[in-house]
Parts: C-alpha cells; structure tokens; sequence
C-alpha cells in the first residue's frame, strides 16, 4: 500500500448554536493514500463539508473541534500553529470550493487575487511575471479569452467562469492533496460536464491525491477509485467504486442507489424516507436507525462497529 496523505482518526466536531452545542460529525475515520482518488457522499446536512473544512482548519468560528486527529503526512493538523497552517494551505492542500462567488472577493479583480496566491505561496520566485503565470494557469483550465478574464472583476464573470478561476487558484503551486467540494453544484449541466472532465484530466496529468465531495453518484463513479458513504456524520460504507455500485450493503447507501435516476427510467424511486437527525440530539446507537427499514433494537442500543465484509469493502451495520 502506499503512502497515507491523510488520516483522520475519531473525529467529532460541533458547532455552538443557541440550543447548544450540535454533535455533527461523530467518530468519523477516513484515509487517503498518494495518488488515490477518494468519492464522499451523502445527503445535504450530512457533515461532508464540514470535514472538507476541517481538514483545511477553515471552519467557522462558532465550530467546536472535540476531540480527534486530522494528521497530514504525519503532522496533525488540529495542533499545528497558525504559521504551519499557512504552510499546509499554500503548498500542501488547495480546495476547490462549492460555491465559487463566496470564495472570491468582489471588491478585487481576479489578477490581484492571483497575484497574491501566487505571492505568498513563494513557488515561483520573486521575479515572476504575474500576469504571464496566471494566464498559463487559465489556459491550463480551459478558460475563454484569458486575459479579459485576469482584468475582469468576478461578478463580470459567468459561473463557469468563476470556477474555473477557482480551479486554477488550487494549481498555482504543486500540492500533495486536492480538495473538490461539490464543484459543480451551481453549474448548468452542460457547464458542469466540462468542469468536471477538466479536474478528472488534472487529477490525471498530476497524480494528485483527491477527495471528490459529490451528491452526483455518476460523478463520483466516473472519478474516484474509492467511495465513502457518510450519515450524520459518521462513515457507514467504505469499498473500491465498482464494488459499492455492484454490490451495496448499508440500508442507507442501497436507499441512495435506488434513489439516482436512470437513463433507463422506470419510474420515480420513493427515495429513503425520514430526514437526516437533529444534531442536538441525534439518535443513540446506529444514527440511520430512526429511518432504517431493517430497524431491531440492537440498532438503538449500540453503535455499529465497521467490519470488513469482502476484500477492501466494509460497512457498519448490524446487518452485516
């Protein structure tokens, strides 16, 4: 096995809230070794981003980091000091957000945020020129008419185009890990096919280790060699791509297969009934349990423990 990039290991977080402080993300373990290419899904509200976030240490300032460990090549990243996080986030991690109009400043063109990504990374030395680098990165993301792009402000720009600037922002130094949260979500669909099949071809060119948020289960299979399944913030499904499509186990990611819709039609799926838990007070035990059609009391009683139920594929449920 190669190399682990990254390893979290129990994480919980929360977040202060006027009821109390919500338990979001509950034991959650995952990895990623050099060059593999992760898949997370699951619903909206189910913690995804939130551990995309904290991997970066970008959360909001009413998060609560509980306890846990968010090592990165070895260094946890949850005790690094604000001058190794500078370090982590320019030349080891980049992100590609969900939404592209929050992560740019209005108040700025697009060439002084690429001038000052490509400052403070220090990649490319002091007497770089600017504008040449950042219209060879806009070329390298397929964007139209470059240098109309680098002059402009990011609300002249269309949403494709806005992300696309993203992109090229996370390619501006050499990184160990990529980070594609939901990255087509605000995107017609034609658009979205194009941004897509431009991060599968950088992933490829670079041998980039990635982590592909997604609700678009075809997105994820095209390009990911390994799914995890999360609900309510914590994993109850991992396997190798083929082996989750082929054979899914967990109530819970069966429920979101059948929910996908299918060239093929047939139908409308009733989808999976209930919503995700209250975080305030999330159910004990097996957290889809309130909503599971294989339901028994010893799923209320105690968590699942993820065992292995083939080769490279594990789920946590008592039904395994």
């Amino acid at each position: 096995m190669t190399k682990k990039v990254l390893e979290i290991k129990d994480l919980n977080v929360g977040y202060e809230t006027y009821r109390g402080v919500t338990d979001v993300i509950y034991d959650l373990n995952m990895e990623v070794h050099k060059k593999e290419k992760i898949g997370i899904i699951g619903e909206s509200g189910c913690g995804k981003t939130t551990t995309m976030k904290t991997i970066n240490r970008i959360l909001p300032n009413n998060a609560v980091i509980k306890d846990g460990e968010v090592n990165f090549n070895g260094n946890d990243v949850l005790k690094m000091k604000k001058k190794e996080l500078m370090k982590l986030r320019r030349k080891n991690v980049s992100m590609i957000p969900q939404d592209p109009t929050a992560s740019l400043n209005p108040l700025f063109k697009v060439k002084t945020q690429m001038k000052d990504i490509l400052k403070y990374s220090k990649e490319h030395g002091e007497d770089i020129d600017y504008k040449e680098k950042s219209i060879e990165l806009f070329e390298s993301v397929a964007l139209a008419d470059p240098e109309r792009v680098y002059e402009s402000y990011p609300f002249q720009l269309s949403g494709g185009m806005r992300q696309r600037v993203c992109i090229a922002m996370s390619l501006a130094t050499p990184k160990d890990l990529m980070i594609a949260d939901e990255p087509t979500s605000n995107l017609d669909v034609t658009i979205q096919n194009q941004v897509l099949d431009l991060i599968g071809k950088i992933l490829e060119e670079r041998d980039l280790s990635a982590i592909l948020v997604s609700q678009a289960l075809g997105t994820v299979k095209k390009f990911v060699d390994k799914i995890y399944v999360i609900y309510a913030g914590t994993v109850i499904e991992i396997a190798e791509t083929k082996q989750l499509f082929d054979n899914p186990i967990h109530p819970y990611t069966v429920g979101l297969l059948e929910a996908t819709p299918k060239l093929t039609g047939g139908g409308f799926s009733a989808g999976i009934a209930g919503q995700t838990p209250d975080y305030i007070d999330p159910p004990s035990g097996c957290r889809f349990q309130p909503r599971c059609p294989h339901y028994s009391n010893e799923c209320e009683n105690e968590k699942p423990k993820m065992i292995k139920v083939e080769k490279d594929h594990y789920v946590a449920c008592w039904r395994s």
